[in-house]
């Protein structure tokens, strides 16, 4: 008959303490280095939600912005300080006639 899983583990553990009885040192050793793994871990969880809280105020913060530029410089959808297109004019501005002034030589 073969021995199961459960009498493998337990011989396996057996063994590993009877080793460890002799250097302390390196059961001290394993037991630290399984706290910082969970150390670690437990920093890294903590960051990544901090950063993943500080990109979405930053999202945030960047649609405010861009809201009051297109508030303030284009005016909006519905703009009512009376600015308009130069394509909703009835008479679009002639391009020749600002240029004529830059075409004359200095003097």
């Amino acid at each position: 008959m073969n021995p199961g899983v459960t009498e493998e583990v337990g011989s396996t553990a057996r063994s590993l303490i009877d080793a460890l009885k002799g250097q302390p040192f390196m059961l001290i050793c394993g037991i630290i280095n399984f706290a910082m793994l969970g150390l670690l871990f437990y920093i890294a969880h903590s960051v990544a939600g901090q950063r993943a809280h500080e990109v979405g105020l930053i999202y945030d913060n960047q649609k405010n912005i861009q809201d009051l530029i297109v508030r303030a410089c284009i005016g909006g959808p519905n703009a009512s300080r009376g600015m308009r297109l130069q394509s909703e004019e009835s008479h679009p501005v002639d391009i020749d006639s600002l240029v004529q002034p830059l075409k004359k030589p200095l003097k």
